[in-house]
């Protein structure tokens, strides 16, 4: 990338019209700001809407990637945590006080983490329910995030000691039994009969439409267990699917015989492989998550969040669990609340992001990655917030989505975005030559406005005159852009 520039005196006359006009501009900016009276409750309202912003951004984050119950399990594949921010963005923002706030966060979360404990100045407004001691322990294990892209990369997010749905991405499911369901017993009970052979404890569970049918735990070394559930109403087949991992060890698992109404059929006879049925019912071996380093979260560790002087929250990073839930169970149903009403999906695409919720929770999703999964993140706690505000306000400020474009590349970059691959729709066909500055056009000649990147402040000053970049005169390139970006490389 080469820029060609003209680097202008302080006496030059095309700089002191700059100046001028700057100076003009902002003459008339300052006698609009004495002239409004309401400016500042404006400014006030501002602040706090940026505040309960960043109280939220900092909940939300921290129960998305560390909670370990099986409701926050349960949405972590699109559209479910893209619900959950558009809408508590717009709960934040509506809220008329630091206490509604409080209110609005605690009905919010709570579905998602029941064992939240919320305080506002001395008064306690939740605290987890009565221990329920359960026969496993569930926690987290972070190594980067959970994030779907990246599945089988380096990073990882996963449950420990219990399955979770990140988990059974990695299953691989194949044609186990399908078999033809003889005349007249469609709608019947059945008992299919399993014999197996195995070299260590198994835990074997059948789902039918992903709800948890039964628990078949294989102890001995040989040994059966039994499916017992109705053959489907209106079924000619019956097709049950097996979901394992690559590498099970040593396990033989068969099946000769099944009985529908007391009456024993051979499986081999009502095979039937040319009729292929969608999958009645699924058996999952079910294994615990293999650990990615030693530590792991026990019962009575948790996180907490002083979100301001009043208001703290806090939950267990381990809880109790069994084979179907953790424990303490939900107060409500995920689906059933206000998550996921009206939801604009995807968030990155140009329509939906005309909505400043929509923006505002990208922001903030963002913003929740770097804090969590960033291996070069060298900002403070304090750094941090302070990036997240100023990127708030920029957002609320913004004139359009090129404005909002802009804030989203440069809290990037902030992040010394060398190995981000980063591409909004919006702006995709238009920055084809980019560096980082925003230039400004006065009286037929280019300058530079600004310079998002310090590590160019030693190369190029605002007020240098441009005259090319990579061999383009800048009045070609003015046609179709005014922000120039370009991620550096550290």
């Amino acid at each position: 990338m080469s820029i060609k520039k003209l680097r202008l005196s302080k006496v030059d006359t095309l700089y002191n019209r700059f100046i001028m006009m700057m100076n003009r501009f902002l003459a008339f900016i300052a006698f609009t700001c004495l002239t409004s009276l309401q400016l500042p409750a404006q400014a006030q309202q501002h602040q706090e809407e940026i505040d309960r912003l960043t109280a939220f951004a900092k909940v939300a984050g921290a129960i998305r990637h560390f909670s370990p119950t099986d409701m926050v399990d349960s949405i972590l594949i699109s559209p479910g945590w893209d619900a959950v921010m558009v809408e508590g963005v717009r709960l934040s923002r509506a809220a008329p006080s630091e206490k509604a706030l409080a209110d609005s966060l605690l009905k919010f979360f709570l579905p998602l983490e029941p064992s939240l404990k919320m305080t506002y100045g001395n008064t306690i407004l939740a605290l987890p329910p009565a221990r329920e001691i359960k026969n496993r322990v569930v926690s987290k294990q972070q190594r980067g995030m959970d994030l779907y892209s990246n599945i089988n990369g380096a990073f990882k997010s996963i449950r420990l000691n219990r399955r979770s749905l990140l988990s059974d991405f990695w299953l691989n499911y194949f044609n186990f039994v399908n078999i033809r369901i003889p005349d007249g017993l469609q709608g019947k009970p059945f008992q299919l009969k399993f014999s197996y052979a195995t070299d260590k404890d198994r835990l074997i569970q059948t789902f039918q439409k992903m709800v948890l049918r039964a628990s078949h735990h294989l102890k001995e070394e040989n040994g059966v267990f039994y499916l017992s559930d109705t053959l489907p109403q209106g079924a000619t087949h019956l097709q049950i699917e097996m979901g394992i991992m690559d590498d099970i060890g040593k396990l033989n698992l068969s099946s000769d015989s099944i009985s529908i109404e007391g009456k024993s059929f051979s499986i081999k006879e009502l095979t039937d492989t040319m009729n292929m049925a969608k999958p009645q019912f699924t058996l999952r071996l079910i294994e615990n998550d293999q650990k990615i380093f030693e530590e792991e979260n026990q019962i009575g560790d948790s996180v907490s969040l002083q979100l301001s002087d009043r208001l703290k929250i806090s939950f267990p990073l381990a809880v109790y669990a069994d084979e179907k839930h953790t424990y303490p169970r939900p107060v409500s149903n995920f689906w059933n609340g206000p998550y996921v009403k009206k939801l604009p999906y995807p968030l990155f695409s140009p329509e939906n992001q005309k909505d400043m919720n929509v923006r505002l929770a990208n922001v903030i999703s963002i913003w929740n990655i770097f804090q969590t999964a960033y291996v070069y993140n060298t900002l403070s706690e304090k750094e941090a917030e302070e990036l997240l505000r100023n990127t708030l306000a920029e957002v609320l400020a913004s004139k359009d989505l090129l404005e909002y474009d802009l804030s989203l590349r440069k809290i990037l970059h902030t992040y010394q975005d060398a190995h981000i691959l980063f591409t909004n729709l919006i702006t995709e066909d238009l920055y084809t030559h980019t560096v980082p500055i925003t230039i400004i056009h006065v009286d037929g000649n280019y300058y530079i406005q600004n310079i998002h990147n310090d590590n160019l402040k030693d190369k190029i000053q605002i007020g240098d005159q441009l005259l090319s970049i990579d061999g383009k005169t800048i009045p070609e390139l003015w046609k179709t852009q005014k922000v120039f970006w370009i991620r550096l490389r550290s």
